[in-house]
């Protein structure tokens, strides 16, 4: 009887760390790159399109905490790469000495709170699914009436990157293949 007891016990005690262990319903893994550069696992929702943020739950789930474009420097979920850039975050699709980068928040004139103070988020231009290149910290965005500019001035001195980039015909997520180009030969 003792035995049977004692197994019992050892079985609820691992269905409660399984229970710990399992991601939240509408929750995925993910990584929150924090902007003292540490980075802290646990689980994130996708609230970026909404409120231009994310919530967290650390891995023990006994910490929840909702984190805003201007509180991080990125956020991995479910293996995406996201980086924040004035309170917006956007998905990076190549990254390098020049980043190729698509809208995925739309911070500006949002409003956080610093306890009862009233913060307006600073935001970028453009819109949500909107690409932008990102180079020495300033973004530019990209769309069918600056892309033929943009090619000129930003890969003139990457000659193959260049040939690769006037060959999209509007299409600006094939840039991203002209950016691949561009960072593997300006390392």
């Amino acid at each position: 009887m003792k035995k049977k007891s004692f197994l019992i016990m050892v079985w609820g005690l691992l269905f409660v760390i399984n229970v710990k262990a399992q991601i939240p319903e509408g929750y995925v893994k993910g990584s929150i790159l924090l902007a003292d550069e540490s980075i802290v696992d646990g689980f994130i929702q996708d609230n970026m399109k909404k409120k231009a943020a994310v919530l967290f739950i650390n891995q023990s789930g006994e910490s929840r905490r909702t984190y805003y474009g201007t509180d991080v420097n990125g956020v991995i979920i479910d293996s995406i790469n996201y980086m924040a850039v004035k309170g917006d975050f956007f998905k990076i699709v190549c990254r390098g000495k020049m980043s190729f980068l698509q809208k995925a928040s739309h911070a500006a004139g949002k409003m956080i709170y610093n306890g009862s103070e009233a913060i307006m988020m600073p935001g970028t231009n453009g819109k949500i699914g909107d690409y932008f290149l990102y180079i020495d910290k300033q973004l530019t965005l990209i769309n069918k009436n600056t892309v033929d500019g943009l090619v000129t001035t930003k890969f003139s001195n990457c000659t193959p990157a260049s040939e690769k980039a006037k060959t999209i015909n509007g299409n600006i997520p094939a840039l991203a293949e002209a950016v691949s180009i561009y960072n593997s030969l300006n390392k």
